[in-house]
């Protein structure tokens, strides 16, 4: 999966589950754990407390990861260096979807 990918996804779900895939590989990439990684339903997400919305949660990724749907890199927050373009250095929005940090572990996709 690649940034181009994700960013071409049609559907908040699509866009997600295409999400949650390339951060799965840049954490075998990097060395970094993928045992607490998850994508959740809305209505996982919902039964959560976290609302309505698609949501990739990384729990023991690196500090405010989330911190990629503007810009920065996956380490930029570790690194005290938010200005640096990462992956998705326009933000990590598409077609009818965007995403926003719900914390520093918790990523959100809305319509």
């Amino acid at each position: 999966m690649t940034p181009k990918k994700v960013l071409e996804s049609k559907t908040v779900k699509m866009a997600a589950a295409r999400f949650a895939e390339w951060l799965r590989a840049e954490c075998r990439k990097s060395g970094d754990s993928d045992e607490f990684l998850f994508l959740w339903s809305p209505a996982e997400s919902r039964d959560r407390g976290y609302g309505d919305c698609w949501t990739v949660c990384w729990e023991d990724g690196p500090f405010e990861w989330t911190m990629v749907c503007a810009g920065s890199g996956l380490y930029g927050a570790e690194m005290g260096d938010y200005g640096s373009p990462g992956p998705f250095p326009n933000g990590l929005d598409g077609d009818g979807w965007h995403s926003e940090p719900q914390n520093g572990f918790m990523l959100c996709f809305y319509s």
